[in-house]
């Protein structure tokens, strides 16, 4: 039986006098922890239906917007409630928040999202309003409940002041939400 031996190697290093050029790690940027909210913090928001809207609070706050586009504070346990019941006020929308900070909130990324994905203005609506009519049948069939029911007062608003005339766009109104435009058109 052959034995073999290893020789250990052992190599020195002698270290020079120069600098090396290493990249250093960038700081860490200090975590920037959520804001917390209290249960009584104002929270701003803006009504995205047309028309008056009411909403009732956990708080026994009852909140108001006279029209679209109104904006009115709501204690944040009210939203959080809200919130956690998916209610249609948020998630339909009927109103939207406009507090950067909260949306920012982990706790609120869904609704965040939401906003990012579903959320229009009239704007929008006009834009909407405004595609070929190739396109406006699927554009009317996905928008969020709340903003349906948008579409349809503004239609109407611009169907009595004239500025909405397209009889091939009405009809598709008529049969997406089952409204009858066509007969304030032929009156």
């Amino acid at each position: 039986m052959a034995t073999t031996t290893r020789k250990r190697v052992t190599k020195t290093t002698t270290t020079t006098d120069s600098v090396k050029n290493v990249a250093k790690p960038a700081p860490e940027e200090p975590k920037v922890e959520p804001r917390q909210f209290n249960q009584n913090d104002l929270i701003l928001c803006r009504s995205v239906t047309t028309g008056w809207l009411g909403c009732s609070g956990k708080s026994g706050q009852y909140y108001v917007f006279e029209n679209f586009g109104d904006e009115c504070e709501i204690e944040y346990q009210d939203l959080f409630a809200l919130k956690s019941r998916r209610s249609n006020y948020i998630y339909a929308p009927h109103f939207i928040i406009e507090d950067e900070e909260l949306l920012a909130n982990p706790r609120w990324a869904d609704v965040a999202k939401f906003y990012e994905e579903e959320v229009y203005s009239i704007k929008d609506i006009d834009e909407i309003l405004n595609l070929p009519v190739a396109n406006f049948k699927s554009a009317l069939e996905v928008l969020p409940k709340g903003l349906a029911k948008s579409l349809q007062v503004h239609v109407a608003e611009k169907i009595e002041d004239g500025s909405f005339d397209s009889l091939k766009k009405i009809k598709i109104i008529d049969e997406v939400y089952g409204t009858d435009f066509r007969s304030i058109v032929a009156d």
